[in-house]
């Protein structure tokens, strides 16, 4: 049975956030490529409706993070190179977190 409208998103998301943890988190913080594997194996055991939205969020954290390595090897100025790989390990331009959408969905369940 295909996932409703909402899981896709759920795995998307997710999908966005495993590639930022992998390509765009500082160094350090990265999670290890057996965490990773573990993941992607997990999903892949869900279905393919799930694996499908999962790389299509992967994809799409990818797409931001070599946008980010070619402006910043386009930089005429090493200031702005290196303010593009500063901006580059900023989750928020891989991953919405929509709370007051998610606070509104709360809130309408508890009045059925």
């Amino acid at each position: 049975e295909p996932f409703s409208a909402e899981a896709g998103q759920l795995f998307d998301w997710i999908g966005q956030l495993r590639e930022y943890a992998a390509v765009a988190a500082e160094e350090l913080r990265r999670p290890s490529p057996t965490s990773l594997a573990a993941l992607d194996a997990a999903v892949e055991n869900i279905g393919p409706d799930a694996l499908r939205h999962y790389e299509q969020g992967r994809a799409k954290s990818k797409s931001i993070a070599d946008d980010f390595d070619k402006r910043a090897a386009d930089a005429t100025a090493s200031a702005d190179a290196a303010k593009l790989k500063i901006e580059r390990r900023r989750l928020i331009h891989y991953a919405d977190f929509p709370y007051d959408q998610a606070v509104r969905r709360i809130l309408a369940g508890l009045d059925q």
